[in-house]
């Protein structure tokens, strides 16, 4: 889920985050080399900012999927939070875009909304609504110039496996459903990592046979 702190007391330890010097080596990397980090910007309200395809470059598309996350990534690398700077960092170490389904996008855009409505409830939880709507335009934008990838999915065969995963551990450790269907899909799009900071997920995705990021 997306993360529940607000992000105002973040804001100078985002700062030393910039990462200006490996932008600038990107630009002049040789097509098939490694492909560019989008993270031009890093601020409060989320890490990716601008993110359009002449600001950030483009990842080059690829059809192999090595790594996908879960919401707990989507949300540290666009909302400003102690697990952050690892996100970015992994990021940035990534030679292929960040594969994404539509299930997960619409899982973190969901909960980013929710966690707006719960600020609105009480200004202690969540986060307010700028810093959540900054959250999903600049997803929208990293989309746009290619630094993410809707991949195709065949939810059938998703649900399938996700019912096995589901007999062989939930019983004993607990998971729950849409966690179960995310490392599904990690399974049946081919991935050998799983990029999460929620223990039990990682947990759950090492039973599975993936190795757990970052």
């Amino acid at each position: 889920m997306a993360g529940e702190r607000g992000v105002g007391g973040h804001s100078e330890a985002w700062a030393a985050l910039r990462p200006p010097d490996a932008y600038r080596r990107s630009r002049n990397r040789r097509k098939g080399g490694l492909r560019p980090p989008v993270a031009v910007g890093v601020g409060g309200a989320g890490v990716f900012r601008g993110g359009g395809a002449g600001d950030a470059g483009r990842r080059a598309r690829g059809d192999g999927v090595i790594a996908f996350p879960d919401t707990s990534f989507l949300c540290a690398l666009y909302v400003a939070q102690a697990t952050s700077a690892a996100a970015v960092a992994h990021y940035e170490r990534m030679e292929e875009p960040l594969h994404v389904s539509a299930l997960l996008l619409g899982e973190f855009r969901q909960s980013v909304r929710f966690q707006i409505y719960r600020y609105h409830q009480d200004p202690k939880q969540g986060y307010d609504q700028r810093a959540g709507l900054a959250a999903l335009a600049a997803l929208r934008a990293n989309l746009d110039a290619g630094a993410l990838v809707t991949v195709p999915t065949d939810w059938a065969e998703v649900f399938a496996c996700a019912e096995q995963i589901s007999a062989r551990h939930t019983m004993g450790a607990g998971h729950r459903f849409l966690d179960i269907l995310h490392v599904a899909t990690a399974r049946v799009l081919g991935a050998s990592e799983f990029l999460s900071f929620d223990e039990n997920q990682r947990r759950l995705a090492r039973a599975e046979g993936l190795a757990a990021r970052p």
